[in-house]
């Protein structure tokens, strides 16, 4: 899962309680060329680590559990073979989805919150982000621009038709001869 830097802390999109999920920390930056030779995290009472690994680059740890509504504090500490110690703090917010129903129906302002969601996730230019869905309440992950690009034109659908209109088609016509 990818994390989002905030205030010095990294943030890990929400996880549902029923969920086992790994989570990824890539130290090739902080290393400079060093190898990590050791791993370890701290896990706070409440969430489950149900196993680790790591590479010479990177750290990884599966999670489980956790209480709905809970924020979660993490640390990976990490031990590099010319004797270095590196510590990364990560936060994870443990959140149930709500149960969809007929009149759960994101509204407009969802809609347009979840859109401008999806459009700064696709410019940020990471491979792979994650944005809750106002429909489901649940993170999507989109592992490439045409998932995010085929999101948005589905939000841009939802929105055209809570606001009564259609969706407007732009077409952009190139020429590369004859024409200036």
């Amino acid at each position: 899962m990818a994390a989002t830097r905030i205030a010095g802390i990294f943030e890990w999109p929400a996880k549902d309680p029923d969920e086992v999920l790994d989570y990824l920390v890539d130290w090739r930056r902080r290393l400079n060329g060093d190898t990590i030779v050791a791993s370890t995290w701290e896990i706070p009472p409440g969430i489950t680590k149900d196993c680790d690994s790591m590479t010479a680059t990177t750290s990884t740890v599966w999670l489980s559990g956790g209480a709905s509504g809970e924020t979660y504090l993490l640390v990976n500490r990490v031990v590099t073979n010319a004797g270095r110690t590196y510590d990364e703090s990560f936060q994870l917010p443990v959140v149930s989805p709500s149960p969809v129903t007929a009149s759960s129906s994101p509204t407009l302002a969802d809609l347009q919150d979840y859109r401008g969601k999806l459009v700064k996730a696709r410019s940020s230019g990471l491979a792979r982000v994650s944005v809750q869905s106002p429909a489901t309440r649940r993170e999507m992950e989109f592992r490439s621009d045409a998932e995010l690009a085929a999101a948005l034109a589905d939000v841009d659908r939802q929105i055209a038709a809570l606001n009564g209109g259609s969706v407007v088609q732009v077409v952009n016509i190139r020429n590369s001869r004859g024409w200036s």
